[in-house]
């Protein structure tokens, strides 16, 4: 008798389960809580991607490598091989605006320099130096009065 009560109760828990899912797939919810639109309902995996540039070590002794990027990520780890440091731009090329770009330093000890470039890309007024480690965020905006910018958001130095 116990174990017909168990298979009921397994059957009757399986039906309101089917019963529920198929609700929500006609419905886009469940019958309790704020509606989920289907569309969104794999919208929030996230994957993330990240684009290594390497500044190569140009042998000049005393001057650092310049590279300019073309940001295709939202996260540029970068690698600088050059024992005199890296100077970087990003372009405007694939720029949105509201995309946002991280910007690490791996891997090695050499400097990062981000500099400040007039109308193009705004620092903190002066240059950013990323560390082994340290990040530096921006934010690209649509200036309509001047032209589209890099601005930085944050810095953090690890």
């Amino acid at each position: 008798m116990r174990r017909r009560a168990s298979i009921g109760l397994v059957i009757i828990l399986i039906a309101a389960t089917i019963g529920i899912f198929a609700y929500v797939m006609a419905n886009g919810s469940a019958p309790i809580g704020p509606p989920i639109p289907a569309s969104n309902v794999f919208s929030k995996i996230i994957t993330a991607t990240i684009q290594q540039e390497v500044c190569p070590n140009n042998g000049s002794g005393g001057v650092p490598e310049p590279i300019t990027i073309v940001p295709l990520t939202s996260y540029l780890q970068v690698q600088v091989s050059d024992p005199d440091g890296c100077t970087l731009t990003i372009s405007h090329a694939a720029a949105a605006p509201g995309q946002m770009l991280m910007i690490s330093n791996c891997c090695i000890t050499n400097p990062l320099v981000i500099p400040e470039i007039a109308n193009e890309q705004m620092t903190n007024g002066s240059s950013i130096s990323v560390g082994r480690y340290d990040t530096a965020m921006f934010l690209y905006i649509n200036a309509p009065t001047t032209t589209n910018r890099w601005v930085e958001l944050s810095f953090s130095n690890n």
